[in-house]
């Protein structure tokens, strides 16, 4: 058992973010196989999964920080210092909002305007939708990427270097939303605005940049979404 446990901690101390990576995806899949197993993703108790799920790679943080030797709660405080510039708060809204109309400009002259009611009943619905995403459906996703994965990462390449290679992981990390059908959820809406939601989305490597603090990162997902 001693052994295990040095091995861990020599693989933490010497490899940290193949640990995390492998620990996140490890976690979140566990709790989201076992739950879609179970269940349908539009249940309350597959809406409660994905959300536990999206909690793996802020655990998979803290535990490869505990392996390390260092102080958890440290690492906490550090990832939610919400002190930095007003201008990075504005480009983590301002960046999904503008993408995301460029992408809107190109795919409404190509298929036209989706209907003016439909437009109307989503307004409401953003400020509920951005609560929820910073809490509990994107945002707390942050605590791992952005939190753990890009400071190791960054201490050994650019910042885009390393947010192209967290955007692998992350890619992989949610193979089970596509296996399980969460995914076709969206395609429930118009083809249009389903085209601008997975379009957009891309532009989240954004919030991975070494500028951005966490509390950014959660601005600009719940923006985005």
């Amino acid at each position: 058992m001693q052994s295990n446990q040095s091995l861990l901690t020599r693989l933490a101390t010497e490899h940290p973010v193949v640990v995390f990576s492998a620990l996140a995806i490890g976690l979140s899949w566990a709790v989201w196989i076992a739950t879609f197993s179970v269940t349908a993703p539009r249940s309350g108790l597959g809406y409660f999964g994905v959300a536990l799920g999206a909690f793996g790679p802020g655990a998979a943080g803290a535990v490869v920080t505990r392996l390390r030797g260092d102080s958890v709660r440290t690492w906490l405080a550090t990832i939610f210092d919400w002190r930095r510039p007003l201008r990075w708060y504005g480009l983590a809204i301002a960046v999904p909002v503008v993408g995301t109309f460029g992408v809107a400009v190109v795919v409404f002259s190509l298929v036209g305007l989706p209907n003016s009611s439909s437009l109307g009943k989503l307004a409401p619905l953003f400020l509920f939708n951005f609560a929820m995403t910073t809490l509990f459906t994107g945002g707390n996703e942050e605590f791992g990427w952005r939190g753990f994965a890009l400071p190791h990462l960054q201490k050994r390449f650019s910042a885009l270097t390393a947010s192209i290679l967290i955007g692998g992981v992350w890619a992989l990390w949610h193979v089970p939303m596509f296996v399980y059908g969460v995914y076709q959820l969206y395609r429930s809406c118009t083809p249009p605005a389903w085209s601008v939601s997975r379009l957009s989305s891309r532009g989240i490597t954004m919030c991975r940049m070494g500028a951005f603090s966490v509390p950014c990162c959660f601005m600009g997902r719940s923006t985005l979404r």
